[in-house]
């Protein structure tokens, strides 16, 4: 099942849904923020899929969930 974040989902949660994930390696730095703000101007849409954070230009499909 496919765990699609909402363009409206509030920046917490957005944060408390990207600690859930394990880092590791070299991270850009503020790239939460140019993905956050991404969704929210609806440049490309982000869902979750099996331990993984996907991000993508499709649209979400009936039966799947909504983060908002």
């Amino acid at each position: 099942m496919k765990y699609w974040l909402s363009p409206t989902i509030k920046w917490g949660v957005f944060k408390r849904i990207q600690y859930s994930f394990p880092r590791g390696g070299i991270e850009p730095m503020h790239i939460d923020k140019v993905l956050w703000q991404g969704l929210r101007d609806r440049y490309f849409n982000i869902y979750i899929d099996t331990k993984q954070i996907i991000i993508t230009t499709k649209s979400p499909s009936k039966g799947d969930k909504i983060i908002k």
